[in-house]
């Protein structure tokens, strides 16, 4: 009887732990049916997310900057990850609207309906990004670039990279330049 009890306390030690665990892990499914853990891998320097709706013009407008980004900061150091917001996302409308705006060959794409990522990162629009340290502190949260400097005014080129230049500087051990800057696009609904 004894070896029951005892047992029984370690599974729910167990229980426990492992319950800890799964909520300082985040756990996805990515559009292409692939698992995705977050803030577990030890040679993950930055996870960056960027935040997107299908029906937002400006994220919209940033597809090829978001490509571009992807393709020079895929590599060992960063989970790089296009967060959908929208709560009745379905996979057909993510993977068409990824497919549409070029955006597919991300490798981590996911829909995040219960905000999991939206609210560990504190997203407030799109297109945001968000450049996280494996540890979960917001090392940098904003725009992606000044394209835009308010709605409706769009610069034929962006003058300041505010993503790239915080990515380079954070994974060399540099000073960020930018903390914070300021976003023009779409909200994300709250709960």
């Amino acid at each position: 009887m004894m070896n029951v009890y005892c047992f029984a306390i370690l599974l729910s030690f167990y229980s426990c732990f492992q319950l800890v665990a799964e909520e300082s892990n985040f756990e996805f499914k990515d559009i292409k049916g692939n698992e995705v853990v977050y803030f577990d891998d030890p040679k993950i320097k930055a996870s960056v997310f960027i935040f997107i709706t299908i029906d937002c013009p400006i994220a919209n407008s940033f597809s090829p900057e978001i490509k571009r980004l992807y393709e020079q900061f895929n590599h060992e150091q960063v989970a790089f990850t296009l967060v959908y917001v929208d709560r009745d996302m379905t996979l057909k409308k993510a993977l068409k609207h990824a497919k549409d705006y070029g955006l597919l060959e991300i490798e981590h794409i996911v829909i995040d309906r219960d905000h999991k990522i939206v609210k560990l990162s504190k997203a407030e629009m799109t297109p945001q990004a968000v450049i996280m340290s494996s540890n979960q502190d917001i090392v940098y949260s904003g725009a992606i670039n000044n394209l835009f400097s308010g709605y409706g005014d769009k610069k034929r080129q962006a003058s300041q990279h505010y993503l790239k230049d915080n990515l380079t500087n954070y994974l060399s051990g540099e000073k960020i330049k930018y903390k914070n800057t300021k976003l023009f696009g779409c909200y994300i609904p709250k709960d």
